[in-house]
């Protein structure tokens, strides 16, 4: 299993005064990448902290924390891994007197399980055979195929969990999925990629968020996800 993307994201009651809380808060991580600052001086200003070397981002809003990675990750979990920042900055934001409640949060991964020595057409083909009756599909002409099984879990406590798959194709996956946000190159060698494609998120209400989460909500996620074979 090889991740593509990761997007991770809690939502938080507005902060009215947001564009003079953060600033002080996040200055002091500027010198260690890019940043940019949207609808300045509104409730809604916005700054997104870049770091393209590491191919990551933090997007700060007056509402919601995201945090936002491309390709395959071995340190998100570990203690000072790149989301060590996002919850610092997150711990300072809920100092703040003007902070309300954490709401919910949702972790959504991008995953590619390789099978390797198939063609995309034989992948499609297989996929169908496995996973689609005859009767669920259909040819419409003019039109390319593709196909995919999604499935949604809830429970009364407020967690969701929704898993897509199908056949990947390389191409046209990588650009309609937004697959490298930050560099917005896909790696050598991506276009003779062959597998299936997960697409995964998690959503649940709660109303604290720490790394314990996140690692709850990811090995969720990869448990489940292993269970896809082809």
């Amino acid at each position: 299993m090889t991740n593509l993307k990761t997007h991770f994201e809690l939502r938080y009651t507005p902060i009215l005064d947001f564009n003079n809380v953060y600033k002080p808060i996040v200055s002091p991580f500027l010198k260690l990448g890019q940043f940019s600052i949207e609808s300045a001086g509104s409730f809604e200003e916005r700054i997104g902290l870049i770091f393209k070397n590491e191919k990551y981002q933090l997007d700060i809003r007056w509402d919601r924390m995201i945090f936002i990675a491309e390709g395959p990750r071995q340190d998100l979990k570990k203690t000072q891994g790149p989301l060590f920042m996002f919850f610092d900055i997150l711990s300072k934001i809920r100092d703040s007197p003007s902070f309300g409640t954490i709401n919910n949060c949702l972790l959504s991964e991008i995953n590619l399980k390789e099978v390797k020595g198939d063609n995309f057409n034989e992948i499609k083909e297989n996929f169908k055979n496995k996973y689609l009756s005859s009767t669920a599909t259909f040819n419409l002409p003019g039109f390319e195929e593709d196909v995919a099984v999604t499935l949604q879990f809830a429970d009364q406590t407020g967690k969701t969990f929704k898993l897509s798959y199908g056949p990947f194709y390389p191409e046209k996956n990588y650009a309609d999925m937004k697959l490298v946000p930050i560099t917005n190159t896909p790696p050598p060698g991506y276009k003779e990629l062959n597998g299936l494609l997960l697409d995964c998120l998690y959503f649940e209400t709660t109303s604290d968020v720490n790394m314990e989460v996140f690692k709850r909500m990811n090995n969720f996620i990869s448990s489940n996800t292993e269970r896809i074979s082809l």
